[in-house]
């Protein structure tokens, strides 16, 4: 019975910090405005991509900046949930085998 007590109670401690960032809507005085600029944004690689019997992908892709925020959002969020789950996976609270994909972004 102590054990399960322990159990939820650590189980909460772990998950608050990441229910916090979902629940607050109120933007922080630390953060800065996010760009609302819709224009258009070309972005090009560096080095050209090589392929093996198939024509490679173009060079340049052209995206906004709305989106790239949300790419990074998303990003953020994953990574967040797997920081969430290693900590749970380490207390012992996630039984079987945890496999994390975190800081593989890139």
């Amino acid at each position: 019975m102590a054990l399960s007590r322990a159990a939820s109670a650590s189980r909460a401690a772990l998950l608050k910090p990441l229910a916090a960032g979902f629940l607050t809507s109120a933007p922080s005085p630390l953060r800065r405005p996010i760009s609302t600029d819709t224009t258009p944004i070309t972005i090009e690689t560096s080095v050209p991509f090589t392929s093996h019997r198939c024509e490679p992908p173009c060079r340049s892709v052209e995206t906004t900046p709305q989106e790239l925020v949300s790419f990074f959002q998303d990003m953020a969020k994953m990574r967040r949930m797997e920081i969430a789950a290693d900590s749970l996976y380490k207390a012992k609270l996630i039984r079987g085998f945890c496999h994390l994909y975190d800081g593989q972004e890139a």
